[in-house]
């Protein structure tokens, strides 16, 4: 009997574990990678992989109404980054958590509509990616994923 218990609860656990959320209709949490420099929220746990430059993150997809969200981090001398945009992009800048972002609005391809974020704090960039369905206005959960983006402060040793 303990033993068909254990199992049982054992095959429970790996089918809910093994289910990834779709929907945003569960709770959010907050996520932090302090190795890469930032903290964001999301109703899924972000998918995370190594890119030649650095680190990109999935942070939500929703198959069934094709929506994604998208986060590659690298590292870059903001500086230089600040400078070319402002002087070569400075009609899409907008400001995210007090520093220049450039914002882009296009399609990703015939099938999706995309909306592109990038800022470089603290000598990463991040770029948020993010598309839905071609013909669709922009889902609120992209807005809530990238605006709840914060970069985090390097301790030094």
């Amino acid at each position: 009997m303990k033993i068909t218990l254990l199992l049982l609860g054992t095959c429970v656990l790996l089918v809910a574990h093994a289910q990834p959320q779709q929907h945003a209709t569960g709770s959010w949490n907050n996520y932090s990678y302090p190795a890469d420099g930032f903290a964001v929220s999301s109703p899924q746990l972000p998918k995370q992989n190594q890119i030649i430059s650095g680190t990109a993150y999935r942070l939500y997809w929703n198959e069934d109404t094709d929506v994604v969200v998208s986060l590659s981090v690298t590292k870059s001398d903001c500086s230089v980054w600040d400078n070319w945009v402002k002087s070569h992009l400075a009609n899409r800048l907008v400001t995210m958590n007090g520093k220049p972002a450039l914002e882009t609005k296009a399609a990703r391809n015939s099938l999706q509509a995309g909306y592109e974020l990038t800022q470089c704090v603290d000598g990463r960039l991040y770029w948020f990616d993010a598309g839905w369905k071609q013909g669709d206005p922009k889902p609120a959960i992209i807005t809530r994923i990238i605006s709840s983006f914060q970069p985090l402060t390097r301790t030094t040793k």
